[in-house]
């Protein structure tokens, strides 16, 4: 009896930018150096500490479309596409009260084309219930989502706080 294995190489990036101005150019250039062959199915996530876009924020400095130059490069020169994150505009705020309140879209996932086409349904799900100043982002890879993440089981976060989520969203990714 022959058993047949495919075997696919994927390849995840997990980012967190600089939210200095002088460093966000050595950031994603070295970034792009990861990016060996437009052939490699790639992944990024994280917290890009990058505005794109007029609607990607509210309050605070006014949209500054040059801090964006290096970021936009990236994606262009890397072939990446946005996959799209569901549950809000906006990934970060500042906790502020008394009209001092910054809304923003920081978080992404972008992909490169060939692993778009490996996970042509796959899309991102924001959970805004958490004790931090970003969202909590999930990439589910089938396009399949029917619960909301906050029931069963236990994880803890990057500052060792206790998280709840619904485990069957794991078996997605």
């Amino acid at each position: 009896m022959k058993s047949l294995f495919l075997i696919i190489t994927l390849y995840g990036t997990f980012i967190y930018g600089s939210p200095h101005l002088d460093e966000k150019q050595q950031f994603w250039e070295m970034l792009s150096y990861l990016r060996s062959s437009p052939s490699n199915k790639w992944c990024i996530m994280g917290d890009s500490d990058i505005v794109v876009a007029l609607d990607d924020k509210l309050g605070g400095s006014p949209f500054d479309l040059d801090k964006t130059r290096f970021y936009l490069d990236f994606i262009d020169c890397s072939s990446l596409v946005e996959i799209h994150i569901k549950g809000g505009s906006f990934t970060w705020y500042n906790h502020r009260k008394d009209g001092d309140t910054i809304l923003e879209k920081l978080d992404i996932i972008l992909s490169s084309i060939a692993w778009s086409i490996s996970f042509p349904k796959a899309f991102g799900v924001m959970d805004v219930d958490i004790a931090s100043d970003h969202s909590l982002i999930f990439l589910l890879l089938h396009g399949i989502h029917n619960r909301r993440v906050n029931s069963t089981s236990r994880v803890r976060n990057n500052q060792g706080e206790w998280l709840e989520h619904d485990p069957s969203i794991a078996s997605y990714f």
